[in-house]
């Protein structure tokens, strides 16, 4: 029995079509299990501006929490130091840590974010697999821990919660 190599080919283009509409379907449809965004109208982080935001954690979950920072050509430096706090309601921390992300290359100073033009967004990983106490509403803190008051070139921040399988 000889099978059609139009029709075998056919049948192999399917299946690849398949394939790829489903890898693209999974990698566009995770969604956040919380997100929040804070615009700077003025194009600068004033440092007595905090991003304060509660949200229900599931103890039974565990959560990598995420910040993108939206940044312009402005931006005079290639780091930024960012101080963070986790908190549940009763006001037990959980975190509490400054951290420094890279966002230009120190090198050459292009940008390391994704975006076209002069606006980039950067991605930082603030929590990698946190696992809270107990079943709660909790308060993330996160204010900018530069030497200067304001900070140009930050259009806005945004806070991306991901509950992921162990």
């Amino acid at each position: 029995m000889k099978i059609n190599t139009k029709i075998l080919y056919i049948i192999i283009l399917f299946f690849f079509l398949m394939l790829v509409s489903f890898l693209l379907y999974n990698k566009f449809t995770r969604r956040p299990y919380y997100k929040s965004k804070l615009i700077f109208p003025n194009k600068y982080w004033d440092q007595n501006l905090k991003f304060k935001r509660k949200f229900l954690l599931n103890n039974n979950k565990v959560y990598n929490i995420f910040l993108k920072i939206k940044y312009n050509e402005q931006y005079p430096y290639y780091n930024i130091f960012l101080k963070c706090n986790i908190k549940d309601k009763e006001d037990n921390l959980i975190k509490n840590e400054i951290i420094e992300y890279i966002i230009l290359n120190p090198k050459n100073g292009k940008p390391l974010g994704e975006g076209f033009w002069k606006c980039k967004n950067k991605y930082l990983l603030l929590t990698e697999k946190l696992r809270v106490p107990k079943d709660n509403e909790y308060i993330i803190t996160i204010e900018q821990m530069m030497r200067k008051k304001k900070l140009y070139g930050i259009e806005n921040i945004s806070l991306e919660i991901y509950s992921v399988l162990e």
